[in-house]
């Protein structure tokens, strides 16, 4: 069985660096795979499919179903997707022209964009470079949309080409 999985690992590279990122549960990692499964998501919805079930979104995207689960039931708490009942499944919570990059990265990173900034009481250069860093990413993404991120993967895959998103790679 071990012999297997390294056949499987060896023919499959992606698959095993995948697993290792989840692993080590890096901010980078989070951030890669919910934009992918939401970005998949908006496809689904711009092309009027039943909604996901988080385990066909998990091969879809080429990941293990706990590491999506769990980033999902965080979107789900923070209203970026909703469960539905008939038919069983998740969808995205509003349309993908609603929902800014810079919110959703905000939520992964567990800053939740609603509330108040709280005022550093002792500022120090770390909190001061990193505020400063948020800040350019904000700039930088103003006006992208969950929307722009579907169009542009659109326009640099086709519409018939997989890629392995996780690794930016196409198959």
């Amino acid at each position: 069985l071990i012999g297997d999985q390294g056949a499987y690992y060896h023919q499959h590279p992606a698959a095993y660096l995948t697993l290792v990122r989840w692993k080590q549960n890096t901010h980078v990692f989070r951030e890669r795979l919910v934009l992918s499964a939401l970005i998949e998501m908006a496809h689904h919805y711009y092309e009027e499919k039943p909604p996901y079930q988080v385990s066909s979104l998990a091969v879809v995207l080429k990941v293990p179903f706990s590491a999506l689960d769990e980033l999902m039931e965080e979107c789900i708490r923070y209203g970026i997707v909703n469960r539905t009942s008939k038919p069983p499944g998740i969808v995205l919570g509003r349309p993908p022209e609603q929902l800014a990059v810079t919110d959703i990265l905000d939520y992964v990173g567990n800053k939740d964009p609603r509330a108040l900034p709280s005022p550093i009481q002792n500022p120090d250069v770390v909190s001061t470079v990193l505020e400063r860093r948020d800040q350019a990413i904000r700039e930088s993404l103003q006006g992208v949309s969950l929307k722009t991120l579907a169009m542009e993967q659109e326009l640099l895959l086709g519409s018939s080409e997989q890629s392995d998103v996780l690794f930016g790679q196409s198959v």
